[in-house]
């Protein structure tokens, strides 16, 4: 992501279905109500886990968001922001967001 950027309910469903970057000096704001799916990678056991949700030049297959810039998430109780699995099924596990607090 190279400019800043908002995510509202209006963009629903919003797909990653590779990593997300953001880059330094730039922000991502994700508004209430927004849904984020993942594409995701099917996991059978934990010995599998690790293996695949690291960044490694793209090469994890659980997605992720990476974040070297801005990264603003204001969700309530009453209008959550749902972070989930493109897969609709319980073994796919999506990667996570990499805060880089430097």
């Amino acid at each position: 992501m190279t400019q800043d950027t908002i995510w509202a309910p209006a963009d629903n469903p919003i797909n990653v279905t590779d990593n997300l970057i953001i880059n330094e000096g730039v922000t991502l704001t994700i508004l209430p109500c927004s849904q984020i799916y993942f594409n995701s990678r099917r996991i059978l056991n934990l010995e599998e886990f690790s293996p695949g949700y690291y960044y490694d030049g793209g090469a994890n297959l659980g997605k992720m968001i990476w974040c070297h810039g801005n990264l603003i998430v204001e969700g309530t109780e009453e209008e959550p922001i749902l972070f989930t699995r493109l897969q609709d099924e319980y073994k796919y596990f999506w990667g996570n967001i990499y805060l880089d607090l430097e």
